[in-house]
């Protein structure tokens, strides 16, 4: 088999009994041919050097395989010593995130060549110009090897900010979410290898936030994002078509992507703006918002970096913008007054969220008008999108399978909204209503007035109260109704303001008044934002709820 390939390769110069040794020519260990030529081959990738270079130098990815092939002869005699190093190195995910490919015991020599065996199986050969000594490190660049000393530097602190989202990377609790760069740059005899990393344990806080806020990080662009999860397996989640670049400017990362973080802002309106210094917790506060129609699937982040889910009202009411509708777990005002939101696109799978923002709401966002109302009010402007607009003719709404009252009947709240004009209805026209064999409550058109009020019935047989009047509220336009019973105690609004507060005997209670109806008695005119609460809410609550809800408006 040796004389074989030798008289392949060399021809008259082994008949001159000159011998030469090519590499490749054998893969035996050692052999005789009959001229008693000994021709040894050594393939061993042992070495006393280390060599650095960079990922992108080399174009190199993740499972590629980095081959230094070397082959050395020499003759003694009439024996050819061949020695053959294949140095191999794989590229692993450390790498990768470094950008370094570090390679260990490399064999001394010389090479001009440098082979990539592809993951995908692609082989890419790269002339290269390496002269490797014993016991040295070198760094290679476009120029070749230099002889360097190391000096490891590892950063995990800085000035930048960012958000992931729990879902899209499939994060657990416990698990670590990685990222890391390395800068690799040569001073004299001496490679600074500055490795900036990011680290986050994910807590069971984070995964039911939805959303990680990973802060005081090192700034930069960053090209992969790893999940060493609990069990120990690590997962590459993203490599970035374009780098993630990190700065004091907040970006929101899911696994299709990218995204930078807007703003927004609610203003509280004129004579609310007392809501800002008041020395009290507002929790559990829904609120009107509009973003742009541009924003897929939005979430928001109050000043506290709570999540907030959105609900969408109305997605083609308005031209340009989305109504969405939001529950802040705790209302944050800023020192200007205001209430600030940094806004996540893509931070849901869909825009088809559902949101308890109380025990019932309803935008009336599907509302349709019939022909008689639509004869009336086909001129009239909406509330916040659609409203429902109703005719003395139509039937009116029931809220069915739904008690308002808490068990004992003695808790609960309401907020709706109504533009009724008082020449259009008869006497004590109900707006909503709700009983159980006369005991409930109503709210209505007070006799022939422009006026309405509430009326408690809190027995069978005649016994009520008549609280909270509004004069003059059934002009044609839209005005606010609230109220919140809590025991023995009613409170009642109009358009936010305090109409009265009033103790009443609350008799056998409430507890079984159920189904709300609403528009019943010859009611004529339109109903939005309908509301019912616990009546745990506090008086200044109600009116922070009003104000949001006329800001959106203004």
């Amino acid at each position: 088999m040796v004389k074989g390939c030798l008289m392949n390769k060399l021809g008259a110069l082994l008949a001159a009994s000159i011998v030469a040794m090519f590499a490749g020519c054998s893969n035996t260990t050692s052999g005789n041919d009959s001229a008693g030529i000994l021709i040894e081959t050594n393939t061993g990738n042992k070495g006393f050097a280390r060599v650095y270079v960079g990922v992108d130098l080399w174009n190199l990815s993740v499972d590629d395989t980095v081959s230094l092939a070397l082959s050395e002869r020499d003759t003694v005699g009439d024996t050819v010593y061949v020695y053959e190093n294949d140095y191999r190195k794989v590229v692993d995910s450390a790498a990768f995130l470094a950008g370094v490919l570090q390679m260990d015991s490399v064999p001394v020599g010389e090479y001009d060549s440098v082979k990539v065996y592809e993951a995908d199986g692609g082989i890419r050969t790269i002339a290269v110009d390496l002269e490797i000594e014993k016991d040295e490190s070198y760094f290679v660049d476009e120029e070749g090897a230099i002889p360097v000393t190391q000096k490891n530097v590892s950063v995990n602190t800085g000035t930048a900010q960012f958000y992931v989202s729990v879902e899209s990377f499939e994060l657990e609790t416990g698990d670590s979410l990685l990222m890391k760069r390395s800068e690799s740059k040569h001073e004299n005899d001496t490679l600074f290898v500055i490795d900036y990393i990011v680290a986050k344990k994910i807590s069971a806080e984070d995964v039911e936030r939805g959303i990680v806020k990973i802060e005081n990080v090192p700034a930069g662009e960053y090209d992969q994002i790893l999940v060493s999860k609990k069990s120990g397996e690590t997962l590459v989640s993203k490599d970035f078509e374009e780098a993630l670049t990190l700065s004091e400017t907040s970006v929101f990362v899911t696994a299709a992507g990218v995204s930078e973080l807007g703003s927004v802002s609610i203003a509280l309106p004129e004579g609310f703006d007392d809501l800002s210094d008041a020395d009290e917790s507002f929790k559990d506060v829904p609120f009107p918002i509009f973003l742009p129609t541009s924003l897929n699937a939005p979430c928001l982040l109050d000043a506290d970096d709570n999540v907030i889910k959105l609900e969408v009202a109305e997605s083609d009411y308005y031209k340009n913008r989305v109504l969405y509708w939001g529950k802040a777990s705790e209302v944050k005002f800023s020192k200007k007054g205001d209430v600030d939101f940094k806004v996540i696109p893509g931070c849901v799978e869909s825009n088809d969220e559902s949101i308890a923002m109380g025990t019932y709401k309803n935008h009336f966002s599907d509302a349709t008008m019939s022909d008689a109302a639509s004869a009336l009010f086909k001129d009239k402007e909406d509330l916040l999108g659609h409203s429902r607009w109703v005719d003395s003719t139509d039937s009116w709404l029931y809220i069915t399978d739904f008690e308002p009252f808490s068990e004992d009947g003695h808790y609960m709240g309401l907020s709706i909204w109504f533009n009724i004009d008082s020449m259009q209805v008869g006497e004590y026209a109900q707006i909503v209503s709700a009983k159980k064999d006369s005991v409930g409550f109503t709210l209505q058109k007070r006799g022939s007035s422009g006026a309405v009020n509430l009326r408690l019935d809190t027995r069978t047989g005649v016994y009520n109260t008549v609280v909270g009047r509004a004069n003059g509220v059934l002009d044609g336009t839209w005005h606010n109704y609230s109220f919140k019973i809590h025991g023995d105690s009613v409170t009642t609004f109009i358009d936010g303001k305090l109409l009265e507060s009033k103790q009443f005997d609350s008799g056998e209670g409430f507890a079984k008044a159920f189904n709300p109806g609403v528009g019943y008695g010859g009611l004529r005119g339109g109903i939005d934002e309908l509301f019912f609460f616990d009546g745990t809410q506090s008086r200044n609550w109600m009116r922070l709820f009003y104000a949001l809800q006329k800001s959106a408006l203004e």
